[in-house]
């Protein structure tokens, strides 16, 4: 029997509504995603690519109807820089979103995530310093630890142009999902030739609001991404791996509490805002969106300068 192939990808940016997205389109009877997002074949965050697409397509496209559109959504895939070509190798006519958050904020979003998988030590600024030796690590260290990497978004982007032609690339902000969910859905579903059906907003639980765990030393060995595991995902059937996850993702919800991260200093923000300045005016030229807004000074950040002078 010939297999499913996927004709689109929400390829990221991590941090900026991705998974908001992945529930608005599962409940679209036309759309198929497969049950484990984030599969990271083409990135080989799990170690699958040597397995082949043959092997991709029968973990995670086995079942899906002949008639739906089927697709994937994994923020790491705007990343890591082979994945453009592979793409592009075995879905040349493929459609693709990109979700961009303002970059600063998904920086450090991505480091509140890290220290929740206790796998990050360091205050953020510390983090930030030590960031161009830690990108010399393995794959793990790297998507761990690219707070300020991912967010230089015109490079990322420009990749993607160079295998895809540009009706192919659909591009939305984090803000456009939380201020026009029912504009915004409406348009994806018209890039990806789709019937627009009633929005349903999402509920706490399915946007991940923001956590801390209960206990650290435990959620670090729920989240340890050892050899054995990796193998073990790539090879598991999904019919396994599903209820083996969903054990997982129970257990983690019992190791939750409410948390609010503290804000940034305004100096850093402000340091941070100029390394990005330049990437930010090259994107808006290439995707044709204001975003002078990810300039502007917070108004926070602004009432605590004034008062510390």
């Amino acid at each position: 029997m010939k297999l499913h192939t996927p004709s689109f990808f929400c390829v990221g940016a991590q941090k900026s509504g991705t998974t908001a997205l992945h529930h608005h389109l599962s409940r679209h009877p036309a759309v198929f995603l497969p049950s484990v997002k984030e599969t990271h074949f083409f990135d080989d965050g799990h170690g699958e690519w040597p397995l082949g697409i043959g092997h991709y397509l029968a973990n995670y496209f086995d079942g899906a109807p002949q008639d739906a559109l089927a697709g994937e959504i994994d923020p790491e895939y705007l990343f890591f820089p082979e994945v453009p070509a592979r793409l592009a190798q075995y879905f040349p006519a493929a459609k693709l979103i990109f979700i961009l958050r303002e970059p600063i904020s998904r920086a450090y979003s991505h480091y509140w995530m890290t220290v929740r998988r206790g796998r990050e030590p360091l205050d953020f600024a510390d983090a930030l310093d030590a960031e161009s030796e830690r990108m010399r690590g393995d794959h793990l260290s790297q998507s761990d630890f690219s707070y300020s990497r991912r967010g230089f978004y015109f490079e990322q982007v420009s990749r993607y142009l160079k295998y895809f032609p540009r009706g192919n690339l659909f591009f939305l902000l984090s803000e456009d999902l939380k201020r026009e969910p029912q504009e915004t859905l409406r348009r994806i579903y018209a890039f990806l030739d789709l019937p627009s059906i009633p929005y349903v907003p999402i509920s706490e639980e399915e946007s991940h609001q923001a956590y801390m765990p209960v206990s650290m030393g435990f959620q670090g060995l729920l989240d340890e991404k050892s050899r054995i595991k990796r193998v073990a995902k790539a090879l598991l059937p999904v019919g396994v791996r599903r209820p083996m996850m969903g054990l997982m993702w129970w257990i983690q919800t019992r190791n939750r509490k409410p948390f609010k991260a503290s804000p940034m200093a305004p100096a850093l923000r402000a340091h941070l805002r100029d390394r990005f300045a330049p990437d930010i005016r090259q994107l808006q030229e290439l995707i044709g969106r204001d975003l002078s807004h990810w300039l502007a000074e917070k108004p926070n950040d602004a009432a605590r300068r004034a008062s510390q002078k």
